[in-house]
């Protein structure tokens, strides 16, 4: 996982990505992989591929506070106002 950090470090999100999506096929339950990807995906603004990695993160463990963070902050950015309630009581 440490070398696939270093390819989105290097501003290769794109390959980053591919790298994450790769060791999900290993291992589907590793939530920083899913994290990471949904992680990047709303720093692009893609945030329904964002929420989906991000919601995937939260029922492998619902106290993932980075994913709920950046659901509660997409929310904010779309005004959905019941979606922020939602996540912030997930």
């Amino acid at each position: 996982v440490q070398c696939r950090i270093k390819v989105i470090d290097a501003g290769n999100i794109d390959r980053g990505i591919a790298l994450y999506k790769e060791l999900l096929e290993l291992y589907p339950a590793e939530k920083e992989a899913l994290y990471n990807i949904g992680d990047n995906l709303y720093h692009r603004g893609d945030y329904a591929g964002a929420t989906e990695f991000l919601e995937k993160v939260l029922l492998l463990d619902p106290t993932h506070t980075r994913s709920i963070e950046h659901l509660i902050w997409k929310a904010r950015t779309l005004e959905q106002w019941d979606k922020m309630i939602e996540y912030a009581t997930w």
